[in-house]
């Protein structure tokens, strides 16, 4: 006896092909990612519209790319906003594609003559202090969220400014979560992930520049 089995006819074989057209360019085109339009280009800035406020009056920002957070230190720096009571969240890896990057924060750093006496006691010893006046601080949060911040260059060598992805952490900011590459250089009060810290908090932050 020879048993014949029933095989199942595909009524729709065009929406079969549309999806096995679809697997295949999954597989052969590049990620969103890759684009280059992603990479900062060292001069565009792009506003980030907030969500909120919420029930206690906070603010809440999504940055993806590198224009975004362009405009970040363009608000604190100018003093539009300290973004006190803000969170900001990054949301993908961002390339600031090695152009030179302004720090979120800035101040301008003074010497000021001091004098004290040395270990012993017995040695009067004068010295130049540096201060930090004139600061825009960024007061909020800011949350990496693991992601990485690629690409980042400050070479200032002679500036008398903090240098780092933030330049100035005011009282209660709080970084976190993220990793930077990158290369730094400046004068005073320098680092990868921030500059100058008022009581400010750093956590979580991997560094790997230079």
């Amino acid at each position: 006896m020879v048993l014949h089995q029933k095989t199942a006819k595909i009524r729709c074989p065009g929406v079969v092909l549309f999806l096995l057209i679809l697997f295949l360019l999954s597989m052969v085109l590049p990620t969103k990612t890759s684009y280059a339009s992603d990479i900062w280009d060292g001069t565009k800035i792009t506003p980030v519209i907030p969500a909120g406020p919420d029930e206690q009056g906070a603010y809440y920002y999504f940055v993806t790319n590198g224009a975004e957070l362009a405009w970040i230190a363009h608000q604190v720096n100018s003093g539009s906003n300290d973004f006190k009571d803000c969170f900001i969240n990054i949301t993908k890896d961002i390339d600031l594609g090695e152009h030179e990057w302004t720090p979120i924060g800035t101040g301008t750093v003074e010497y000021e003559f001091e004098t004290s006496r040395d270990i012993s006691g017995e040695r009067t010893v004068n010295y130049y202090k540096p201060v930090l006046k004139n600061i825009k601080a960024f007061f909020g949060t800011f949350s990496g969220n693991g992601h990485l911040i690629k690409g980042l260059k400050i070479n200032k060598p002679s500036a008398e400014t903090p240098q780092g992805l933030f330049g100035v952490l005011g009282y209660c900011a709080q970084i976190m979560s993220f990793k930077v590459q990158g290369d730094v250089s400046g004068k005073c009060y320098v680092g990868s992930a921030a500059g100058y810290i008022d009581k400010g908090a750093v956590y979580n932050i991997v560094s790997d520049v230079t």
